[in-house]
């Protein structure tokens, strides 16, 4: 049997011990699964807006994106329910033209007793201690005060006139999303206005136009980013989504596959959620709908990404249902938030995502989905359903991709019946059709296909009848199922 050397040439006459490195039998084709997260800078970043740059720390975050932006936001949430996953980010600039939201409240009689004003700015808890002795105004100043002592909230905020103006950091309509209110836990978790103090709310409202994530979406190249992460769902972004994913000429074409999937995150109630899932049909963007909490979206959206990328990174087939969402606040117990059996069953068949909420507030993903729904005929198609499908195809495509690299690299190719002498690099179609089957079996061992007896005999390979220097490859993995349901008949007896 003859080796066939790469380097070490055979003519050499020089006596010695030559030893060739070849590490193409060591690697692995497996990618480390990248979270990107797309959003709204500040002024204050350093980093140039739509250039992917990666992020090590929150504090690092807040440098590159400005304390308190919606991107460092994200960039808290999803290190919560991650803390290893290597993250980078898009900061994208306020748009030409936007208008930052803004929302008042307005102290209406002042407190009469020591005590803390329990208010909540985006889901956190703004402790403003009060003496009691304060007029109107001056209550007004201390609430001003007590949010801007915070910085890394979305809002800045302003005393005049016993009426604070808060205004959100980042122009857009995200901004409208900040919710604001006093003593989210209530009297049951021991939060109450001190004796005398009242104040009245005006919600975030009037910001508007978005930045759109194309130009970001084009600067990604083809670095692989397996979690993309993005706080819009209007139809612009969505879109914009769409076209950068796609697999003609976006990240899962033939000529890129880089693959990928969009996630996201909307406010809305389960009839809106509905309507809305309707609309869409994108085998590659996820939306997970969220009703009456007063966590913003684009920690929503951040949140729960982090959670399921822990898991799908150890095994992509394995389901998250049931995984925890640390980090934002669930809808109040026995509100319309916290959607129905009927009605998430409703958004599992409108392309929108589910999650669940116990009683002591734990979120918990129930499952996600892309918002693919019809095929091209208008019929319902199941074949992007589930996002652990999706990401099982793209471990069982790299890994399939990585093998043929590594164990063809600089080969001959012959049809099948040449004369093929022991250690050439030659490649035939029977050759190539044994080395993928044997990989298919590998891959069925690791849990990520099944039963691959019963569909082995599809595998094809053939040399091209146009170009003798090609060999085409059919390959059909059958991606192993999920248990989601466990249904049992109860037939029970009563003997006397």
């Amino acid at each position: 049997m003859a080796v066939q050397f790469n380097r070490i040439p055979s003519n050499l006459r020089l006596p010695g011990v030559f030893i060739e490195v070849d590490a193409s039998k060591a690697g692995r084709a497996d990618d480390p699964g990248r979270i990107l997260l797309i959003g709204q800078k500040t002024a204050t970043g350093s980093t140039a807006a739509n250039v992917p740059t990666p992020v090590v720390s929150l504090l690092d975050a807040q440098v590159q994106f400005g304390v308190g932006s919606q991107l460092a936001a994200m960039i808290d949430a999803v290190r919560l329910a991650d803390p290893f996953g290597l993250l980078w980010a898009l900061p994208l600039a306020d748009a030409a033209g936007a208008v930052a939201a803004s929302g008042t409240i307005t102290v209406t009689a002042a407190p009469t007793a020591p005590g803390v004003i329990p208010l909540y700015v985006a889901g956190e808890l703004v402790a403003v201690p009060i003496a009691g002795t304060e007029a109107i105004n001056a209550a007004a100043a201390a609430i001003a005060a007590a949010i801007n002592a915070r910085s890394s909230l979305p809002v800045t905020a302003l005393a005049a006139a016993a009426v604070v103006t808060v205004t959100a950091r980042n122009a857009g309509t995200l901004g409208n999303d900040v919710d604001l209110r006093f003593a989210w836990l209530g009297a049951a978790g021991g939060e109450a206005l001190p004796a005398g103090f009242a104040a009245t709310i005006v919600a975030m409202a009037g910001g508007t136009t978005d930045p759109v994530i194309s130009n970001g979406m084009a600067a990604l190249g083809d670095q692989t980013f397996d979690y993309i992460v993005m706080p819009y769902t209007d139809t612009a972004n969505l879109n914009a989504a769409r076209d950068a994913m796609n697999d003609m000429t976006g990240r899962w074409a033939y000529n890129r596959m880089v693959w990928g999937h969009v996630f996201t995150a909307k406010r809305a109630t389960a009839s809106e959620a509905t309507t809305f899932g309707l609309t869409r049909n994108d085998p590659h963007v996820t939306v997970l709908p969220f009703s009456l909490s007063p966590t913003p979206v684009w920690r929503w959206a951040a949140a729960y990404v982090g959670a399921s990328a822990v898991v799908l990174r150890n095994d992509p087939a394995r389901p998250v249902q049931g995984i925890e969402v640390p980090g934002v606040l669930a809808p109040p117990f026995g509100s319309a938030g916290r959607f129905t059996m009927s009605e998430r069953q409703t958004l599992l068949y409108s392309g929108c995502s589910t999650f669940t909420a116990a009683a002591d507030g734990t979120v918990r993903i129930e499952r996600l989905i892309s918002t693919y729904q019809v095929n091209q005929f208008g019929q319902i198609d199941e074949a992007w359903l589930s996002v652990e499908k999706t990401f099982t195809l793209m471990l069982v495509m790299r890994r399939l991709r990585g093998s043929l690299q590594a164990n063809f690299p600089r080969h001959k190719l012959a049809h099948d019946g040449t004369r093929v002498a022991l250690g050439q690099s030659i490649l035939t179609p029977s050759t190539a059709r044994a080395f993928v089957i044997a990989e298919m079996r590998n891959m069925e061992v690791d849990g990520l296909l099944d039963n691959v007896d019963a569909i082995v005999e599809q595998v094809r390979c053939e040399v091209n009848a146009g170009n003798p220097d090609r060999l085409d490859v059919l390959f059909p993995p059958p991606l192993i199922g999920q248990l989601r349901i466990l249904a049992v008949l109860s037939q029970f007896h009563i003997l006397n």
